[in-house]
């Protein structure tokens, strides 16, 4: 059995967003608390975003996973974020909260950067306000 963490997440699997789905097994919904990813900046590869090591700021959520679910939830996050293919990496990261200050050691799903190079940064570092902008333009 795994331990209970913190997953920082940041577009698609964002609780108003089409694949958070994909976390709604693992998680306590009541646990998720806006979050910001400092020393990083978002690219907007078309369907999804990836975020990558810089100056600037992602605006996203942390989530609680349960501890009886951690494993699995990082396997399937791993196979769903392309980890093995190396569309992105898993590390650990200080995500900063409004209400909470800094939590340490939330996993981030980081673009890869030669990839996210390709595609236009999002200088809000918004996911959610850049998706909104796209389908207004």
């Amino acid at each position: 059995m795994g331990e209970a963490m913190y997953l920082f997440v940041y577009g698609t699997l964002l609780s108003d967003q089409p694949n958070h789905r994909l976390l709604r097994p693992f998680i306590d919904p009541e646990q998720t608390l806006t979050a910001v990813l400092p020393g990083a900046v978002l690219h907007d590869a078309g369907a999804y975003p990836m975020a990558v090591r810089g100056v600037g700021r992602v605006l996203g959520e942390v989530v609680w996973v349960r501890p009886e679910c951690a494993d699995e939830a990082l396997a399937q996050l791993d196979a769903y974020e392309d980890v093995a293919g190396g569309l992105y990496t898993r590390e650990t990261a200080t995500v900063i909260t409004p209400c909470c200050g800094p939590i340490v050691d939330a996993w981030v799903y980081w673009g890869n950067p030669h990839i996210a190079a390709r595609y236009p940064r999002i200088p809000s570092g918004d996911w959610r306000a850049h998706v909104r902008r796209k389908r207004f333009s």
